[in-house]
């Protein structure tokens, strides 16, 4: 009896093997197979307005992947908040370098590639799909052909994004290797206005929330039973999982929120609380106040649902005035990008080279020093004083002490 289970039990675990090895077989090949999408007749738009739309959008949608730590121009960078086993992702330079993606690419090519996902020679690109209407599309390629220094020539090398053989399996069966179905040309804007229509527009074509904000990883359509209750995990430095949080007006998701709040999380980058948003949740400095009434009207309107299993946010208490530096720098949520291995964690080792008043500023306005930085802008929930103070312990602590070294705080009590 005995030799009979395991003979049962090898032939199971044969059929399994056999079973992998075709459907890795399959969808490797379904993956890299060329995909016939239409070349979207539209042209970059570098009219001021447009310039100024286009600005925006890059700075919301693309700048996080393709502008690495400390770069000043969009070289490129390592894609790390995706999971490891599903291979590794190297945003492409999107310079003026002869080398680099925009000089190969003529416009139309460029547009397919974001309303489709498919590179010039036919094949899925590692990059969420857009379906922004045509005048956003050529606004976007207007700003990505002009002469903003964060287009200058940079040599920096993209090295290949490369999907394991589990990726592929993972992506072609959850449905990321279906060609979106979009028209080529003739897809409307609507009118920009404080309306659940254009806040719908914003939340799913456009930023893409719907697609972070939903768990699983194909395509997420924006009616789903599961569509903005949070809970797709992307992952920090130390491989420790973040999970994205629910956007209904929920208990566990945004029924707290009022219109300035959600106001402040999306252009400031900062909760209710004062604590910064965690990456790789994006700013979006650009958005008019008209634009984030739109976004609000519309999540709003969605049916409340619990939030995906981890995909709720705890509310921590706002740091109160009196609050010790040391703590304050904790509470603000600084180490989600300048703690050990996070993104940013050298640009503290340079602190020093600044005066107190410098780092004042730019902690309370980044923005203002260098536009499109995901630094999140403090100035709502800390004064001149309070950010001197932080600002002076962090300079203090990198010259003198040693008490911060690559974003880490070594002392008793420390953020770590």
């Amino acid at each position: 009896m005995f030799r009979k289970i395991l003979t049962v039990l090898a032939g199971l675990l044969l059929l399994l093997v056999i079973a992998a090895t075709a459907t890795f077989a399959y969808t490797s090949h379904v993956w890299d197979s060329p995909v016939p999408a239409p070349l979207p007749p539209i042209s970059a738009d570098g009219s001021p307005a447009a310039l100024e739309r286009g600005a925006a959008l890059f700075h919301s949608t693309c700048e996080v992947c393709h502008r690495g730590p400390g770069s000043a121009t969009a070289s490129g960078a390592p894609v790390t908040d995706v999971p490891a086993f599903l291979g590794t992702f190297h945003a492409p330079n999107l310079t003026r370098h002869p080398q680099a993606v925009l000089a190969s690419y003529s416009d139309a090519e460029l547009a397919r590639l974001i309303r489709y996902g498919i590179d010039r020679n036919e094949h899925h690109l590692l990059m969420p799909t857009y379906g922004m209407g045509d005048a956003d599309v050529a606004a976007l390629l207007g700003f990505l052909r002009s002469a903003d220094p964060l287009f200058h020539p940079d040599a920096r090398p993209s090295p290949r994004s490369e999907l394991s053989t589990l990726g592929r399996a993972v992506l072609v069966l959850a449905g990321a290797a279906d060609t979106p179905e979009r028209p080529a040309q003739g897809i409307p804007v609507p009118e920009k206005r404080a309306s659940k229509e254009y806040g719908r527009y914003l939340a799913t074509q456009v930023f893409d929330c719907v697609g972070c904000h939903s768990p699983g990883f194909g395509p997420q359509d924006p009616e789903a039973e599961d569509a903005f209750i949070g809970g797709f995990e992307f992952q920090d430095p130390s491989g420790a999982p973040i999970v994205s949080r629910n956007l209904t007006p929920h208990p566990t998701g945004l029924a707290h929120y009022s219109p300035s709040d959600l106001d402040r999380a999306l252009r400031s980058g900062l909760r209710p609380d004062g604590s910064a948003l965690s990456p790789p949740m994006p700013l979006f400095r650009g958005l008019e106040e008209i634009e984030v009434a739109a976004l609000y009207t519309y999540l709003q309107s969605l049916p409340a649902r619990a939030a995906a299993e981890g995909g709720a946010t705890s509310r921590r208490p706002s740091p109160p005035s009196h609050e010790r530096p040391e703590a304050r720098f904790a509470s603000l949520g600084c180490g989600a990008c300048h703690g050990p291995g996070a993104h940013h964690a050298s640009a503290l080792a340079h602190v020093s080279e600044k005066t107190p008043e410098e780092l004042a500023r730019w902690i309370r306005h980044p923005e203002r020093t260098l536009p499109g930085t995901p630094m999140p802008s403090y100035a709502a929930v800390l004064d001149e004083a309070a950010a001197l103070e932080l600002a002076t312990w962090i300079r203090d602590g990198a010259a003198r002490n040693g008490r911060l070294r690559d974003g880490t705080v070594r002392n008793s009590g420390s953020v770590d």
